[in-house]
């Protein structure tokens, strides 16, 4: 057909089209180019449609435009396509060309007038090739210059080049867009929910102006280099009343159209919410709901398919996920969420740092009960601080009529019914000024931040923080840095989306934000000190733990006045204040014992007074001189509440302390009962009232080794006799030594240590010999699971820092043990069968944890064994049963070998409060006789008030004069 030909799209040239579009779209641009030039010479216009269907391709991630759908001959091609790098238009200088496709090109421009660099957006003149197209696209895009929000990209404003070119000035967003992400792989569950969040804050700022989005996919929402993602490309919106497209043109990119869109019907809002479930289903797949190589393929499964379950392509998908999605994508509008705001709050619903989410009940819920709730949780937490809040608001209106410092002010707040401060990692923190609190509560399964100003009433949960632990504020008070869901994240003081900073997987004890715009933070109980930009990065080390020199973990960093990082270091013999100098690589240990340390603008350090193990007696005071590092007098106690706990007090630059002084679970750990229970679940009790763990018996049953904080002061590993009671200590060096092995022949039990130097050890139970180290600890933590019944092999867990637990085989003949199953999934606590042709272990693979079997010393089979979760396996004596937890819940499993494998039905024994075991180690064990031994749970502490102390600089003075 020449070019002066007949040019309707009929089916037949519309298959040819296809055809060349599926020929074409991955040839490389040269030889595309040498094709494309074959085909104009026969048919120039089937030459510029399947140009301009590439260049819409390579724009917006589209498979074909739909038939009816209007042209745009704009083809963007070559470093310069408009030729306008180094040209000014208006305030705009021209410095590179950024991209571009069927919807237009974007440039990259300094804007003179207000210097800045922004994007700008050359539409096609097909958009505007009359006064009334002009005019209709114009007012649009004034409607979204209107929408500011963080999560929508800014339109600055509308402008025309002399060529004739509308664009648009935006933005300069420096990230990706979603589509460059998915195309390397799908994203982890935690950031795609993250994501989805955002979108849908941004689309429900601009459905609130009764702005539709209408073409919600990959290629236009981009993720700026912090996480924070902006919707771009309003220019397919229709304005509330204002008919910007024509009637019956579709318009979108086909795999994201709604059911409505496909049909070319009336869509409002309810369409972008479609396209955001589609978003949605993709980022945590990697694969679209509804696709296909072909438009008709693909609408029809938009109008009559169901996707394939989120679940069946992708492990450790939450159910309530799931729920969420096929609501988004239902067909018929009205069964869809009515609003996207609905879809926050169902997502945040989801427990996504927790291994064990559970799914979301049937049902979301609405606005009214959503407030009704947050009403409800205010007024409790308003009841009893009343007339203290209103004391503190004079405090601080009278300080500017006071001349001499003012005495200080106490009092206590009590978090409301249900809340307990969550006190195992650092639950509170004040911003520089001391006007703001953010403290980490716990309520059911998750924790949550909460931010009070000291001079008003209102308690504010922070939303999107639900998993939030470690609070910190950045030295201007404007961010609060945390962290939550394996991630270090930061968000505004006032509220807004958390963005990212970099992977936490093992969660933290401790972070500071520096003036530098720098955090240092500890990852885990084994880790050094790390370094980030607080923008965003690949955490660089700072410190490794010396750990032939008995360091365990560098903790609760503090930038120093001038340079340099004050620290804790945790060894096996106790706890220790460390400053790192500036630019150097090596620190040195303060003198005095002490950990949680804060330098502060008075000249001092305070810190907690800990003992060898986890008791903390006093807060204590010392000056200091921090140019010379060192103190200038001794320490002096200014709190001696038995219960107060190392890291859990914080101090403002201006004088203000908060603190929490009872109930701490840091210190007081819960005490537990070692009971017998017999099959019908009946108890009689075996060792009252201590802080237990792990207990383990002798293969002949006579000796029970289990873990026991209660009697010493620190983690050490007693032996007792089960027929008399007697009880014998078997270790007393290091601050831990839990998780009892015993050896086949009833000589000697493995466990790990953290003495100098710290590792995997044996002892022999007559106490005849010393422990002997069998393997060091390095950047790991070592757990014993059981010994191979001739003594030869000793399974264990190995945890590594920043990455999951797996199985290795220790042997005395062999150099290095030896990894017996190293895969992503976590996998713990391996106990080899009695006949030693088995390993039973717990593995997260299938998204939830569970128990498997596999053999041995061929690892060349595995079987499943746990139906519906489990962890914690235990062997009957007689290997004739497996045991397992599932949840309150004994399970036992019939075991046969014979004449090959087997694994029975799951049945339930009996069910109880019993405590599980740390990093899934089996927290009960069974007796020769079938008794089990269960440890029964005792009352948790829970601190419910912390304390404050306003003006405590002058009280401090007074006590202990500083170097300054």
């Amino acid at each position: 057909m020449s070019e002066a030909g007949d040019t309707t799209m009929t089916p037949e040239r519309w298959a040819q089209l296809q055809h060349l579009f599926d020929e074409l779209v991955d040839l490389a641009p040269a030889a595309r180019t040498r094709r494309l030039a074959q085909i104009r010479k026969h048919d120039a216009d089937l030459c510029r449609r399947v140009a301009s269907l590439l260049a819409a391709h390579a724009q917006a991630d589209s498979v074909l435009q739909p038939l009816d759908a209007p042209e745009i001959p704009f083809v963007s091609s070559g470093p310069d396509p408009l030729q306008l790098i180094g040209e000014r238009l208006a305030q705009y200088t021209i410095v590179a060309y950024l991209g571009g496709g069927g919807m237009g090109v974007v440039y990259k421009a300094q804007d003179t007038r207000l210097e800045r660099m922004v994007a700008l957006k050359f539409l096609p003149p097909a958009l505007t090739r009359d006064a009334e197209a002009k005019a209709r696209f114009i007012h649009e895009a004034r409607s979204a210059s209107a929408l500011d929000h963080p999560n929508i990209c800014t339109i600055y404003e509308i402008n025309e080049h002399a060529a004739g070119h509308l664009f648009i000035a935006m933005a300069l967003i420096e990230g990706e867009t979603l589509k460059q992400k998915l195309a390397r792989h799908p994203l982890p569950l935690a950031e795609a929910i993250n994501w989805a969040e955002q979108v849908a804050q941004g689309l429900g700022q601009a459905h609130a102006r009764g702005i539709v989005h209408r073409d919600i996919k990959p290629a236009n929402v981009m993720v700026d280099d912090a996480g924070q993602v902006k919707i771009v490309d309003f220019g397919l919106a229709k304005v509330a009343e204002v008919s910007l497209t024509e009637t019956g043109v579709t318009l979108g990119t086909m795999a994201y159209m709604s059911p409505e869109q496909v049909r070319g019907g009336a869509v409002d809002h309810r369409t972008d919410i479609w396209a955001l479930g589609v978003l949605l289903y993709e980022m945590v797949t990697g694969q679209r709901p509804f696709d296909g190589t072909r438009n008709e393929g693909i609408a029809q499964a938009i109008l009559y398919a169901e996707p394939e379950p989120m679940t069946a392509l992708r492990s450790r998908v939450p159910m309530a996920l799931e729920q969420i999605v096929e609501k988004a994508l239902a067909k018929d509008p009205a069964e869809r969420y009515q609003h996207v705001d609905e879809l926050p709050v169902d997502l945040r619903a989801l427990s996504s740092g927790s291994r064990r989410t559970a799914a979301l009940p049937a049902g979301s819920a609405s606005a009214m009960d959503r407030h009704g709730r947050w009403k409800r949780t205010l007024i409790g937490a308003l009841v009893g601080v009343v007339v203290v809040a209103a004391a503190v608001a004079g405090w601080y209106a009278a300080q500017s009529t006071r001349r001499t410092p003012p005495a200080p002010v106490r009092f206590a707040v009590t978090l409301p019914p249900g809340q307990r401060l969550s006190t195992w990692y650092q639950p509170l923190a004040l911003s520089p000024d001391g006007t703001q609190l953010v403290y980490s509560v716990q309520a059911g399964d998750t924790t949550r931040l909460y931010r009070r100003a000291l001079d008003r009433l209102e308690t504010v949960a922070l939303p999107g923080t639900e998993g939030g632990q470690d609070p910190f504020f950045s030295p201007d008070g404007r961010w609060i840095g945390f962290f939550a869901e394996g991630k270090l994240k930061k968000m505004q003081v006032t509220g807004g989306i958390p963005q990212p900073i970099c992977d936490a997987l093992q969660g933290s004890l401790g972070a500071s934000w520096g003036p530098d715009d720098t955090i240092i933070m500890s990852l885990g109980v084994t880790s050094g000190l790390l370094r980030v930009p607080a923008a965003g990065g690949t955490p660089e080390a700072l410190t490794t733990p010396n750990t032939e020199a008995g360091e365990v973990g560098h903790y609760w960093p503090q930038h120093l006045p001038g340079g340099g990082v004050l620290f804790t270091l945790w060894s096996g013999s106790g706890w220790r204040m460390a400053i790192l100098p500036p630019g150097q690589p090596t620190w040195h240990v303060l003198p005095k014992e002490g950990a949680a340390a804060r330098y502060l603008p008075t000249g001092h350090l305070v810190y907690a007074q800990m003992s060898r193990a986890l008791a903390t007696p006093a807060l204590l005071v010392m000056p200091f001189d921090v140019d010379r590092q060192t103190a200038t007098g001794g320490p002096v106690s200014v709190l001696a509440y038995p219960g107060l706990s190392g890291p859990n007090f914080a101090v403002s630059s201006t004088g203000t302390l908060v603190y929490v002084a009872s109930g701490s679970e840091w210190v007081a750990f819960k005490e537990n009962t070692l009971v017998w229970v017999d099959r019908t679940g009946h108890t009689t009790p075996f060792l009252d009232r201590g802080h237990f763990l792990g207990p383990r018996f002798s293969p002949d049953g006579s000796r029970l080794a289990v873990g026991d904080f209660s009697k010493t002061g620190s983690f050490d590993l007693w032996v007792y006799d089960v027929e008399h009671g007697t009880r014998t200590r078997l270790t007393s060096q290091g601050t831990i030594n839990n998780f009892p092995a015993w050896t086949p022949d009833n000589k000697r039990i493995a466990f790990t240590s953290t003495r100098v130097p710290p590792g995997l050890y044996w002892k022999r139970v007559d106490g005849n010999e010393e422990a002997e180290r069998l393997l060091p600890r390095k950047q790991h933590i070592q757990i014993p699971g059981s010994w191979s019944p001739d003594g030869s092999a000793l399974a264990f867990t190995r945890n590594t820092l920043g990455a999951n637990s797996d199985l290795w085989i220790y042997t005395r003949d062999a150099v290095e043990p030896v990894p017996l199953l190293a895969t992503p999934a976590n996998e713990t606590a391996p106990r080899f069968s009695p006949d030693g042709q088995y390993i039973a272990y717990v593995s997260d693979a299938s998204g939830e944890d569970a128990v498997y079997m596999r053999s041995y010393p061929v690892p060349n089979t595995t079987w499943p064994i746990s139906n519906g979760g489990g962890r914690e396996p235990v062997w009957a004596p007689d290997g004739r049963r497996l045991f397992y937890r599932k949840g309150n819940a004994v399970m036992a499993v019939s075991i046969r070998t014979e004449p090959r494998f087997s694994a029975g039905t799951p049945v339930l024994l009996f069910e109880g409060n019993y405590e599980i075991g740390e990093f899934d180690q089996p927290n009960y064990d069974v007796a020769p006789d079938g008794r089990f031994l269960m440890m029964q749970a005792g009352e948790a502490a829970t601190p419910t008030v912390f304390h404050v102390v306003l003006n405590w600089f002058t009280e401090l003075e007074t006590l202990v004069p500083g170097d300054q």
